[in-house]
C-alpha cells in the first residue's frame, strides 16, 4: 500500500510525493495524470500546483524551457549575462542541445527581449519569457 502524502524537495521546487516502497515513490502530478510516460509541466511553475488546468504534458526539454530563473544568475533575465570582454550584457538561448548567440546589448533589458522573442519562437506556450505577455 502507498503511504500518505508529503512534502518533497527537489532543488529549490517543492513537490507533494508519496512512498510507494522503500525505494519508490510516487508524485502526485503524475498520480493526478495516469503516470504518463512522458514528463509533466506544472504551467505556472509551482510544483504544489496540481490542479488538472496547470498540468500539461512535454518533453525533458520543454519542462526545462518553462524552468525558474538559476539561483547563480546576476542579470536578474534568463539568457542573460555580462560579456567582460565587450563590456555588454549578452544574450543567449540554448535550443536542441545548441547555445545560440543572440547578440550583445547595451542594456540588459534588451538582451532580454531578445532571449524572449528567441524563446516564444523555439518553444511557444512552454517559453517562460523575462516580460511575460499579459493576456486579458
Amino acid at each position: 500500500a502507498a503511504g500518505p502524502w508529503r512534502l518533497d524537495r527537489n532543488g529549490r521546487r517543492l513537490y507533494a510525493v508519496r512512498d510507494l516502497s522503500q525505494t519508490r515513490h510516487q508524485r502526485l502530478h503524475r498520480f493526478i495524470t495516469g503516470d504518463p510516460p512522458h514528463d509533466i509541466d506544472h504551467v505556472n511553475g509551482d510544483g504544489l500546483d496540481n490542479r488538472r488546468a496547470n498540468l500539461r504534458p512535454c518533453s525533458n526539454s520543454l519542462n526545462l524551457a518553462n524552468s525558474r530563473l538559476y539561483k547563480g544568475n546576476t542579470s536578474g533575465y534568463r539568457g542573460v549575462d555580462w560579456h567582460k570582454k565587450s563590456r555588454r550584457w549578452r544574450a543567449r538561448i540554448g535550443v536542441d542541445d545548441r547555445l545560440i548567440h543572440l547578440g550583445m546589448f547595451d542594456t540588459p533589458e534588451e538582451a532580454a527581449r531578445a532571449y524572449d522573442a528567441a524563446a516564444i519562437a523555439a518553444w511557444g506556450e512552454y517559453a517562460r519569457p523575462n516580460f511575460p505577455i499579459r493576456t486579458p
